[in-house]
Formats: structure tokens, C-alpha cells, sequence
């Protein structure tokens, strides 16, 4: 099928991007190369060395790959995208994330944790959630609940997830504060 984007004839994903080689080189070096060629995948994802310290076009292709993933992702395929992520320290690099300057980043970051801590997205969660609060996480994702809309949408998704499986996880919450700001 062809389309017509902005006076040019050829297949089109419904926008032109520009990058400079200098950028194809850093998402080469960062491991994300071939995402034009293929589907994004959790390698993908854990590939990139100290992703919370790489250049923003990095992490926010990193992130915006990652959340498809879980957003497209049911079933075995969510329980095995679940068990990759914890058993190679992604919860911890999402937990990181939340700190991140780029919105765009922290959003998707607390989207993937909350979707990781959720039974209903693996029957494992409690794993999860045990790593996400090991790395702080609580205490990161609670300070997104006074910042504006969406963050404090994310954040108390994410933390209704938390503390649906586990009662302990309610009674840190209480006891890191969380009570009255929600």
C-alpha cells in the first residue's frame, strides 16, 4: 500500500523523520539499531548499558519500546516478559527511571512497573513488587502523586497495584508518608 505524506509518494508510518548520522551512531552504540527493521523486544530494553545515564533520545526510544511491549503483551508472553525483566535487573532500571527529567521516560517507567506488579498481568507480581520495593521504588513512585496530571494519574495506578497484593506493602505506604497524600 502506498500513501501520500506531505506531497511524497512511498510507504509512510504516517510522519518523516530526520536524524543525523551522529544520532543513528548513538542508538547503534546503545543497541537499538535495528528497531526500524523489526519489533522492539525486552533485549532490546537491557541491552542499553546504564540506560538511565544515556543521552534522552535513548532512553525515551528505550521506554516508549518497552511500554508497547507491555501495553501488547498478554498471558505467557506478559509472565515471560515479567520473569526476563526481573531476572536481568530491568525493575531496578525502571525504579531509576522514575527520577528521570523526561516526562515522557517517568510516565512510561511507572506504566511498566504498575503493569509488572499487577496480577493480572503476572500471576508472579509479588516478585516484582518485592524488587520495586527493595530499589526504593515506593518512596520514588509517592513522590509523583503531588506533581501534576498525568504523573499523579501513574502514580496512584502504580500504587493501587502495589498494595492490592500485598498488605505489608499498605502498611509501608502508611508509614513512608502516603496516607495523607492520597
Amino acid at each position: 500500500m502506498r500513501f501520500i505524506v506531505r506531497g511524497f509518494p512511498g510507504p509512510s508510518w504516517g510522519a518523516c523523520f530526520i536524524f543525523t548520522d551522529g544520532f543513528w551512531t548513538r542508538l547503534k552504540a546503545a543497541g537499538l539499531v535495528d528497531w526500524r527493521r523489526r519489533m522492539f523486544t525486552v533485549d532490546d530494553f537491557l541491552a542499553v548499558e546504564d540506560l538511565v545515564t544515556a543521552e534522552l533520545p535513548i532512553r525515551q526510544r528505550a521506554m516508549r519500546g518497552l511500554a508497547a511491549l507491555v501495553d501488547e503483551s498478554f498471558g505467557v508472553d506478559a509472565a515471560n516478559l515479567a520473569e526476563l525483566l526481573r531476572s536481568r535487573g530491568g525493575i531496578h532500571t525502571l525504579v531509576r527511571l522514575l527520577d528521570d527529567e523526561s516526562a515522557g521516560v517517568h510516565h512510561r517507567a511507572m506504566m511498566v512497573l504498575g503493569n509488572l506488579v499487577g496480577e493480572f498481568f503476572d500471576e508472579e507480581a509479588c516478585q516484582s513488587l518485592v524488587q520495586l520495593c527493595d530499589a526504593g521504588g515506593l518512596e520514588r513512585v509517592l513522590v509523583h502523586i503531588e506533581r501534576p496530571f498525568p504523573s499523579c494519574l501513574y502514580a496512584t495506578a502504580c500504587l493501587q497495584n502495589m498494595t492490592a497484593i500485598d498488605d505489608a506493602c499498605c502498611a509501608e505506604l502508611r508509614d513512608a508518608g502516603g496516607g495523607p497524600k492520597l
